[in-house]
């Protein structure tokens, strides 16, 4: 019994972590969206989170292959971009790569949910929604953590607790 609630914890954490392509996507938007953010003076510039939910629904879609500017997938609800500078209030972010007949080539882009609009100006960070707070070094606003406990703090009192039953 024991073990078999060690297994389904151990999968529970194991699905929730981002493969090396998602995190490469989100780190490489986010970085992005820093400097646009300090450079624009964008107040309230969200990070974005890579959302797998946002991923699947993008691959459903059909798209074209512009090299600039941005091409709104499903109208109010989610675009595809080269720029990170689109939409300030946007949460969530997924990577695709679609093959193109005009270059010949994969071409890979983000894929951003349409957050409400409303770009602030000021200090990066410093005009953040609710539910939010300015992360210290990147500007950009961050869901709030409560507790800030890590998952694999979590899971090593977990083990200790399910050796003990």
């Amino acid at each position: 019994m024991k073990s078999l609630l060690l297994t389904l914890l151990l999968f529970c954490f194991a699905y929730s972590e981002l493969t090396k392509y998602q995190k490469e996507c989100e780190d490489s938007i986010n970085g992005d969206r820093i400097i646009i953010g300090a450079r624009e003076k964008i107040a309230n510039m969200n990070e974005l989170k890579y959302d797998e939910e946002l991923e699947k629904a993008a691959k459903k879609q059909k798209h074209t292959c512009f090299i600039y500017g941005v091409e709104e997938i499903i109208k109010n609800e989610m675009y595809s971009t080269h720029d990170a500078a689109y939409h300030p209030r946007a949460t969530k972010v997924a990577c695709i790569e679609y093959y193109c007949s005009n270059s010949k080539s994969n071409m890979k882009f983000f894929v951003i949910d349409k957050g409400p609009g409303g770009e602030k100006t000021g200090e990066p960070g410093s005009k953040y929604p609710s539910g939010r707070s300015k992360e210290a070094d990147s500007g950009l606003c961050v869901v709030s953590s409560g507790f800030g406990v890590s998952k694999n703090i979590v899971l090593a009192v977990l083990i200790v607790v399910l050796n003990f039953i």
